[in-house]
């Protein structure tokens, strides 16, 4: 009478195919994750400036975003991205108003392979990213 159970070559067999699907999928999982990063990097540039917006209301004062080689900072030298993290396209300057308008833009971030946009309304000042 057999005893039930597996046998060595059967677990060989299915630790086998679970090496091929593991080999097979270290790629795509690579690329989730660097996904991932560089739209966390997006929403965290964006939550900056939103906190910039409020500022400004806050404070009753102008405040404007400059573009710098090193990236993207505040007249008052306030980081708000720093270029060795990725790589911006962005207008010269957005500058947020007291009442809570600014002066509109867009920044795209973008690295060898994608690009996300960092979109400013000029009315409400709302920042969102992967606009339209």
């Amino acid at each position: 009478m057999q005893r039930p159970g597996y046998t060595l070559v059967e677990l060989l067999v299915v630790i086998a195919i679970m090496a091929v699907v593991a080999v097979l999928a270290a790629p795509a999982a690579g690329h989730v994750i660097q996904s991932m990063t560089f739209r966390s990097q997006a929403t965290l540039i964006a939550e900056r400036l939103h906190a910039l917006q409020v500022q400004a209301i806050q404070t009753q004062q102008v405040i404007t975003v400059l573009r710098s080689s090193t990236g993207l900072k505040t007249a008052e030298g306030q980081s708000v991205y720093a270029s060795n993290v990725l790589s911006a396209r962005a207008p010269e300057a957005i500058t947020f108003y007291p009442d809570g308008t600014t002066d509109g833009g867009r920044i795209i971030l973008y690295d060898s392979s994608r690009e996300l946009p960092i979109d400013i309304a000029w009315l409400t000042g709302t920042v969102t990213v992967g606009g339209p």
